[in-house]
């Protein structure tokens, strides 16, 4: 779980989104073919920078993909506490 807080969760949501834009916009300004990919890559050097956007790009995926579960859940969570209101009002309203 990432958080019950959801204050906490909007601003893990922007940070993980943020973090993808970031490494896309890196990752469409370089141009792989422009490397020298006989050596291993330089943290700063272009074809470091492109590798580290790849690994923040696939980071934020998973924690992305883990807060859209949690999302999911919660979503069911406050739909049956809705339903089970509803039930409740209906069964008060019957008597």
């Amino acid at each position: 779980m990432i958080t019950d807080d959801p204050k906490e969760m909007k601003q893990r949501l922007t940070e993980y989104v943020n973090s993808a834009s970031d490494a896309l916009e890196t990752l469409s300004t370089l141009n792989p073919a422009d490397f020298d990919l006989s050596k291993r890559p330089e943290p700063s050097s272009e074809y470091g920078q492109y590798i580290q956007a790849l690994n923040n790009l696939n980071t934020a995926r998973t924690w992305l993909g883990i807060a859209t579960e949690q999302l999911h859940d919660l979503l069911n969570q406050y739909n049956d506490t809705l339903i089970e209101a509803t039930q409740e009002q209906r069964k008060e309203e019957a008597q």
